[in-house]
């Protein structure tokens, strides 16, 4: 699968990644036949601080023509690619959400929420259902989803997280 130049800039815009990350996507770039010069140097650089590796990569999207995207651009992105990868099955809809929580987290989403976290972006519905995971897992004896607990309770958690997913993706051009 070729890179998605765009995704990892997205990334890098949010601080989603590391210099070894980094690092790795020059390597398979250059195995992929990738090349720039400024790839070739991150490659074989000895630094590990995101610090030094930045700025190297910033170089290389540059000489590829792959533009870093706004805080907004690149949490939109990031958002409708993990929400996508949920309803047509490529992640759990645990595992999907966590790291859409984590991109909302690192974006200050409760400060852009007007009344729901994730309201900004109409996420307040799936982040509610997200929530309840830790509920049915904290206290199993005493929380049900519709009349369910424990596996089967989880099971329409996840089922309605993708019921979810599928109807904002409707909404929001994907």
């Amino acid at each position: 699968m070729p890179i998605d130049f765009f995704m990892a800039a997205a990334r890098y815009r949010l601080g989603l990644v590391d210099s070894q990350e980094l690092k790795a996507l020059a390597n398979q770039a250059l195995e992929e036949a990738s090349y720039t010069p400024s790839l070739a140097e991150l490659a074989t650089m000895m630094e590990s601080a995101i610090s030094e590796c930045g700025p190297v990569f910033e170089a290389a999207l540059a000489e590829l023509g792959v533009p870093i995207p706004s805080e907004e651009e690149a949490t939109l992105y990031l958002i409708r690619h993990y929400i996508s990868d949920i309803a047509d099955g490529r992640v759990s809809p645990r595992q999907g959400m966590r790291v859409i929580v984590k991109i909302l987290h690192k974006t200050k989403l409760h400060s852009k929420s007007k009344k729901y976290l994730g309201d900004s972006y109409e996420l307040e519905n799936i982040l509610g259902e997200y929530y309840s995971y830790d509920d049915l897992e904290e206290r199993p004896l005493e929380t049900s989803y519709e009349g369910k607990r424990g596996q089967e309770a989880l099971q329409m958690v996840d089922d309605e997280i993708v019921r979810l997913a599928r109807i904002w993706l409707k909404g929001h051009g994907a």
